[in-house]
């Protein structure tokens, strides 16, 4: 897996001297949005104030362990939003951080939603929580090493040039990179025409991929179905030709 990093600083006016957070969080503070993108590691907020720095943790992987971004990447955040995965993709969303922080809200800050605490999607987060145990996570990680392989061996197989980067739980696939992408420039060099007839030529077989390269797992896919995912791909780097 490759690794690598680009920052870009970007000022944001988001809060005034009389926002709660402003306050609490020593007053003269500069807000900064710190975008980290990374193969190996999530996006960031940092808020640079009198009492130190608030970290953000833009997107934090529930796909990767069940430790979130501090057990894959050593990172703890002072606050850090989840979205859909968190309810095996119902519609639903939540917010943690330190309790200081969280306690802001009803003091000041207002958190309002249409769809608040709504007991169907609530209901489906619980019940994915308790589901997600070590073994899963392993159980996919495993499967979709095996997956990325596959893709990297069948396509290089067919006289294509090819970049599989990424985890097991989800990863990407790119025609004709020198080396993984490290940021939107490197990223944009890829052939997408060529991805796309590649994904037409998928789904023809059965197997629907994702137009913009990414690949993501569940615990659904056994290892039929990537013996079944493999032949596809098999075939349709033939169908698509090397050129």
């Amino acid at each position: 897996m490759g690794r690598g990093k680009v920052e870009i600083l970007h000022n944001l006016k988001v809060f005034t001297s009389k926002h709660p957070l402003y306050k609490a969080h020593g007053g003269k503070f500069t807000l900064q949005k710190r975008v980290t993108h990374t193969i190996d590691s999530p996006s960031r907020i940092s808020i640079n104030g009198a009492n130190g720095p608030l970290n953000v943790t833009i997107k934090r992987r529930i796909k990767l362990a069940l430790g979130w971004a501090k057990q894959s990447f050593g990172v703890t955040s002072d606050m850090g939003p989840f979205a859909k995965a968190i309810a095996n993709d119902f519609p639903v969303a939540a917010i943690t951080g330190r309790a200081d922080v969280l306690d802001l809200f009803g003091h000041g800050v207002l958190h309002g939603g249409t769809f608040n605490a709504q007991p169907v999607a609530i209901a489906a987060a619980l019940a994915t929580m308790n589901a997600l145990m070590p073994e899963l996570f392993a159980t996919i990680e495993r499967r979709g090493r095996r997956l990325m392989d596959g893709i990297r061996s069948e396509l290089t197989a067919a006289g294509h040039k090819v970049v599989v980067t990424g985890w097991g739980q989800f990863f990407h696939v790119a025609f004709d990179l020198g080396a993984p992408a490290r940021n939107y420039r490197g990223l944009v060099r890829m052939i997408k025409a060529k991805y796309v007839k590649f994904t037409a030529a998928l789904l023809g077989r059965g197997v629907r991929a994702l137009e913009r390269g990414a690949w993501f797992m569940s615990i659904e896919h056994d290892d039929t179905i990537e013996d079944q995912t493999l032949e596809a791909v098999k075939k349709a780097a033939r169908e698509i030709g090397s050129a």
